[in-house]
């Protein structure tokens, strides 16, 4: 049985269970699936999290989600879209002991929505994957489409989450970086000036 844990500084807006390995999924290679989500009060979305198999066991090279309004049972107007935002891929689980299943945790540019329901979709490039099925139906079936295609219900429930703070730290910025760098030089050459007037004797 694979945990859903998040961070401590997290709050888990909405979450319909976690990954059953060995059971169907949607696959998402160079094609849109979606699951609904609802929240109860308002919020700004900064994290999402989904379960997914690699195909061949390969992260895929390329990631692109989108939030959706809902209409009725299928997907509405977009509402924010992005790719490549900073992930994480834990490794949850191994099926029959090739099969991997991975908890791929990404960060939202802070989407802020009013209470009601909505849908995350996910779409890989490059190997692809497939986003696999959830232990915990909701009320809505997922949906699909090809990429700018038309949506399509499909007969299963797809796992996510999604919380009101980032679930990936982000790295450090290259400027950043050099500023640490310069103030570790200007506090290392400070320290060494005493010691070399520390004798007047040996001018």
């Amino acid at each position: 049985m694979v945990t859903l844990s998040m961070p401590a500084e997290c709050t888990i807006l909405y979450s319909n269970g976690t990954v059953q390995m060995g059971g169907a999924g949607q696959d998402i290679t160079n094609y849109e699936g979606a699951e609904s989500f609802t929240l109860s009060a308002s919020a700004t979305l900064e994290g999402a999290r989904i379960f997914i198999h690699p195909i061949a066991n390969v992260l895929p090279a390329s990631f692109t989600w989108a939030i959706y309004s809902n209409n009725t049972f299928y997907p509405g107007s977009m509402i924010a879209t992005g790719q490549n935002p900073a992930f994480s891929a834990t490794l949850v689980g191994l099926f029959e002991g090739s099969y991997t299943y991975y908890q791929y945790d990404f960060n939202l540019p802070d989407v802020a929505l009013s209470a009601g329901t909505y849908w995350l979709s996910a779409s890989f490039g490059g190997n692809g994957a497939i986003w696999e099925q959830s232990t915990t139906p909701n009320a809505q079936l997922a949906a699909s489409r090809p990429l700018a295609g038309s949506w399509t219900l499909v007969a299963l429930q797809l796992p996510l989450a999604v919380a009101d703070a980032p679930l990936v730290a982000p790295e450090p910025s290259s400027g950043l970086l050099l500023a640490i760098g310069m103030a570790g030089i200007v506090g290392r050459r400070l320290r060494r000036v005493p010691q070399m007037h520390a004798d007047p004797r040996r001018y």
